[in-house]
């Protein structure tokens, strides 16, 4: 009986994962990916394991059927994010002042209306990025942080990425921060 000797190749658990969900095949499936090396794997949309900004990034979710990813915690995911931005028609980045700089923003509430005032898109970030996925329009943005509601029109256009920062004062305005703090006070002291 003659027995043709395999080749093994090294995979991350990450790789094993996305082969067993079906969105990877191993590259020594694929007569065709002679170019990538070897232990890589390539995604069934042609891209390779290896990419490394879209790889740091957090898993694609959906609300009502737009793909969305949020995050961006950690100088790595961070950059992952600030790279990715072009490949999304909409990235949100939000901030708080703190004195001279600005401080990243995560769990801010996002709900983006259509020009009909029709709510398409209610989640709260992971993160102090939001990278969605939207078709061409007119659209509203409400970003909710600690209490205060901050809105911008925002217009899409088919091929072109737009980013809006939304940056919340130090000391928001409505007290919302500070009465949480005496709530708090008064509930365990």
């Amino acid at each position: 009986m003659n027995v043709k000797p395999t080749r093994c190749y090294p995979m991350t658990l990450a790789a094993i994962s996305l082969l067993c969900l079906g969105l990877m095949t191993p590259t020594w499936a694929q007569s065709q990916s002679d170019s990538l090396k070897m232990g890589e794997l390539e995604l069934l949309d042609g891209s390779s394991s290896s990419d490394t900004s879209a790889s740091k990034l957090p898993p694609l979710q959906y609300h009502n059927g737009i793909p969305y990813i949020t995050g961006g915690i950690g100088s790595d995911e961070a950059s992952a994010f600030k790279e990715q931005r072009k490949d999304f028609p909409l990235s949100l980045n939000f901030g708080q002042q703190v004195g001279a700089r600005t401080a990243f923003a995560a769990d801010v509430q996002i709900v983006i209306r259509d020009q009909d005032d029709n709510s398409l898109f209610n989640i709260n970030s992971e993160g102090p990025y939001c990278l969605i996925d939207l078709e061409p329009g007119q659209y509203t943005l409400y970003a909710t942080y600690m209490g205060d509601t901050k809105s911008r029109n925002i217009d899409l256009s088919q091929g072109e990425a737009v980013a809006i920062d939304v940056i919340w004062p130090a000391d928001l305005s409505d007290g919302s921060v500070q009465d949480l703090a005496e709530d708090l006070k008064q509930e365990f002291f």
